[in-house]
């Protein structure tokens, strides 16, 4: 190893021998593993989502994908089913699709996942009951901040004024 570097140092070690920089290593490895891991062209990343093509969805494939967006996938829990890749929300969207060719309306199905569920399943809770309390609760922070910054510009303020009126009696 010694002698490489001594060659290399003198010009004469050749250039596929020469040792690559770490930095550079990392980054062939990120590229590699970020090239190795994308899907590819025209794929789609959801399991049992068709390919996203030229042909146009059909309204069943819409009306599946609006059912689907509204309910929260039960392995992902932050996703909808319809943009979850795991294999539940894929046969959620097969069971959505199949009650729609039966003719079930879109509440139903959506009751059906309710009552198998809970309402957790919804991605929208319901504003109602203790639904309120979290359509609400953005807006009751944002006041209670509001009267508080108030308050604390208000208080600057009036100490401000003392701090300046102080000021003027000494100097006064």
């Amino acid at each position: 190893m010694a002698r490489a570097t001594q060659l290399m140092r003198a010009g004469r070690l050749p250039r596929a021998a020469r040792p690559v920089p770490a930095t550079l290593a990392l980054l062939l490895a990120a590229w590699i593993l970020i090239t190795a891991t994308a899907p590819a062209p025209g794929q789609s990343r959801a399991l049992g989502q068709r390919v996203a093509s030229g042909a146009q969805p059909t309204a069943l494939d819409q009306q599946v994908r609006a059912i689907a967006s509204r309910l929260r996938c039960p392995v992902c829990q932050n996703e909808s089913v319809a943009d979850s890749p795991s294999e539940l929300a894929g046969q959620m969207r097969a069971l959505i699709r199949a009650k729609l060719e039966e003719g079930q309306p879109p509440q139903e199905i959506v009751a059906y996942f309710v009552s198998r569920y809970g309402q957790w399943i919804l991605l929208d809770p319901p504003r109602e009951g203790v639904g309120w309390i979290l359509w609400s609760a953005p807006a009751v922070v944002l006041l209670v901040a509001l009267m508080a910054a108030v308050t604390f510009l208000r208080r600057t303020v009036r100490q401000g004024e003392a701090a300046a009126d102080g000021a003027e009696s000494v100097t006064g």
